[in-house]
């Protein structure tokens, strides 16, 4: 119950200051602050190539990040919608040592680290992300963990390939299998999509090849 404990009081903090003022955010960090922002609105507008950091999450583990994708992390330590503070709420609160977890659309790993803090080391996790951009920050963030099998894929009802549309790192949040959905809308008619073809697995096929019963699955896909 410590760990549980340390960690609700931690996300605590995070909430606190994910609802903060931007200018309460500012003066709780100024240097990462301003290096986000101007990185976000000014930079990036210019060059459209993401910046790799680092940032020891609320958790306290060190995770490797992408900017400006991930700049809620960055700047509060978590991931910072009410969503996504209810979710690792719930995931501090449910998830126990030894058990198995399943993160569909993983991105970087941030709720999979989350995840590992709680199984421990006799827990199991599997995380698939079909971008491979993001995969690659992924496999950087557990290249030294043995219990967590990553997977360059697609979830889908059946196992073969699909077409995949990824996005430039700032809108990467839309990444799918289906653009119709914003074909209609303004920030997809400014930007480049890549459109490739990605192995897809099934959610049965992920449990019987990796000997896996997922106590909690997440889902995070569009």
């Amino acid at each position: 119950m410590v760990l549980k404990e340390m960690l609700l009081e931690n996300l605590k903090q995070v909430e606190l200051l994910a609802g903060d003022s931007k200018w309460r955010r500012f003066f709780h960090n100024p240097i990462a602050y301003l290096n986000a922002i101007i990185f976000k609105e000014v930079i990036y507008n210019r060059t459209e190539e993401e910046r790799i950091v680092t940032k020891k999450i609320f958790t306290e583990q060190e995770m490797k990040l992408a900017l400006p994708a991930s700049t809620d992390i960055y700047l509060t330590g978590g991931k910072s919608h009410p969503s996504e503070i209810k979710l690792a709420r719930f995931l501090i609160q449910h998830l126990n040592t030894e058990d198995h977890f399943l993160d569909i659309g993983a991105h970087y790993g941030f709720f999979s680290l989350l995840a590992l803090k709680l199984v421990g080391d006799k827990g199991k996790l599997v995380a698939i992300e079909p971008s491979s951009s993001a995969f690659k920050i992924l496999t950087h963030n557990f290249h030294h963990i043995a219990n967590i099998q990553l997977k360059n894929q697609a979830v889908n009802d059946a196992v073969g390939h699909v077409t995949f549309y990824e996005f430039p790192n700032r809108e990467s949040e839309y990444n799918t299998m289906d653009v119709t959905q914003f074909k209609n809308q303004e920030w997809y008619i400014e930007n480049h999509v890549k459109k490739k073809t990605v192995e897809a697995t099934t959610i049965d096929a992920l449990t019987v090849e990796n000997t896996f019963n997922p106590s909690i699955i997440k889902i995070d896909v569009e």
